[in-house]
């Protein structure tokens, strides 16, 4: 979209505010059809792709889905996905991150940046971990799972 105006910049002496005005509403406004859009690319969006990436959940818990989950069972889901590149206890495997501890950490000169101390509110920690976790299986927990790991992560 910003290349359009800038290629109408440049192509015109004078341009106006509502000139491209015109220009970000016809680019940013859906058409039935792609012949009706600029360059006929593309398809528009459906309702169901939309929500498929509409996922996000701010730092408000704004946007997170319908769920619960607590320390224990977090536990067990933590065990099986989880452990193997964390630590029994968040503790990191090799070279994959510590998990646990490191709170108050952060004004000192050796921080330790763990759920604890970086990201500790649980809307962060919920948001990251069902997009991105476990590693190569993103968004394979269940939205309890998701929950039940969040309070065992904060709970170590």
């Amino acid at each position: 979209m910003y290349g359009l105006v800038n290629r109408a910049i440049k192509r015109s002496k004078k341009i106006t505010a509502a000139g491209i005005a015109g220009l970000l509403l016809s680019t940013a406004m859906p058409a039935a059809a792609a012949a009706d859009r600029p360059f006929g690319l593309g398809a528009l969006a459906t309702a169901e792709e939309v929500a498929g990436w509409d996922i996000d959940v701010r730092p408000d818990g704004a946007g997170a889905p319908v769920g619960s989950g607590d320390a224990l069972a977090g536990e067990e889901v933590f065990a099986e996905r989880c452990a193997s590149c964390h630590g029994d206890f968040g503790e990191g495997v090799d070279n994959w991150p510590v998990l646990a501890g490191g709170r108050g950490t952060l004004t000192t000169h050796d921080p330790v940046k763990t759920v604890g101390s970086y990201w500790p509110y649980a809307s962060t920690a919920y948001d990251y971990i069902y997009r991105a976790m476990p590693f190569g299986e993103a968004q394979s927990l269940t939205h309890d799972e998701t929950y039940g790991v969040v309070a065992y992560i904060l709970y170590e």
